[in-house]
């Protein structure tokens, strides 16, 4: 009948639709932009300034003139006032009576804070955080969790399921954690969002930008999912191995939002161009705060 939509037509429609989630997600991001939009612009200026950019154009354009650079004199003042050399961890018990159990627990705990900052580089992240905090008045920190694992197996190499049996009927292989380790993650003041509040505890969601290439976005959300998400962003060298398959030479990465939403614990993944989600996660962390990041 004249007028009808093939059945392919409308499937492709379909997939192609905007997901009502992402939607809602991308007007509370342009929501947070439009709001933070001036600080934005006061916190480029006053990178520029610490990292004498305006100072090099204007000797450029008057190589007679001679700035000082007080504000990154400053900040350099200010730096080890605010954070100067990493933390010692101190894991003690709260009812100090005998417990030997305890003890031993407190001092595993503290012997374990104390790897995990030295072989994460804590130190590193923190100083980055400190130096957004100095010129642009917001430094911000992100925990990632990350765990290795394979496959249940038995002796011979046969799959088992979650009670280590063999597998019946309609049962998938299990796996098991062979390691486990948590990141902190500097993020950029440009890069972390949140919902628009009056307080801190207002605040219903965060999030921040991660920019992927085309083949760890393939290898995070999968082939199908990534293969149209538009590259953006250019990071690192544009003539490096990752530009096998893009378009443009000049746009390497493609910027990826991680939106955690305390009101329904879960975890969104999206891209601006995408028309869906990339992917979706009930409360990964189960924090008693839920969010990733302390307080800004």
């Amino acid at each position: 009948m004249a007028g009808e939509m093939p059945a392919e037509a409308d499937a492709t429609a379909k997939t192609t639709e905007p997901d009502a989630t992402q939607i809602k997600w991308l007007a509370v991001i342009e929501q947070y932009d439009k709001a933070f939009k001036d600080w934005h612009k006061r916190g480029m200026k006053l990178w520029n300034i610490y990292s004498e950019e305006r100072r090099a154009k204007t000797e450029s354009a008057d190589p007679t003139s001679r700035r000082m650079s007080l504000f990154y004199s400053n900040v350099s003042t200010l730096q080890p006032a605010i954070y100067a050399k990493m933390p010692h961890p101190n894991v003690s018990r709260r009812f100090k009576d005998e417990d030997p159990i305890a003890r031993a627990v407190a001092e595993i705990s503290e012997r374990c804070l104390i790897s995990l900052a030295d072989e994460s580089d804590f130190d590193a992240m923190m100083r980055s955080v400190r130096d957004d905090f100095l010129i642009t008045a917001r430094g911000a920190a992100w925990v990632r969790y990350e765990a290795d694992t394979e496959a249940l197996e038995d002796a011979e190499g046969n799959s088992l399921n979650e009670r280590g049996e063999p597998l019946g009927e309609d049962e998938s292989p299990a796996e098991q954690i062979t390691g486990e380790r948590v990141i902190w993650d500097f993020v950029n003041w440009q890069d972390f969002g949140h919902t628009v509040a009056r307080t801190w505890g207002e605040v219903t969601a965060v999030w921040r930008k991660a920019y992927m290439t085309r083949r760890d976005g393939k290898k995070r959300f999968g082939k199908e999912k990534f293969a149209k998400v538009e590259l953006d962003q250019v990071v690192g060298d544009p003539s490096a191995q990752q530009m096998e398959d893009t378009k443009e030479a000049s746009k390497n990465k493609a910027t990826v939002y991680e939106i955690w939403d305390k009101t329904t614990r879960t975890v969104y993944w999206l891209a601006d161009d995408h028309p869906v989600l990339l992917d979706e996660k009930p409360d990964p962390l189960e924090l008693d705060d839920f969010f990733p990041c302390p307080k800004p």
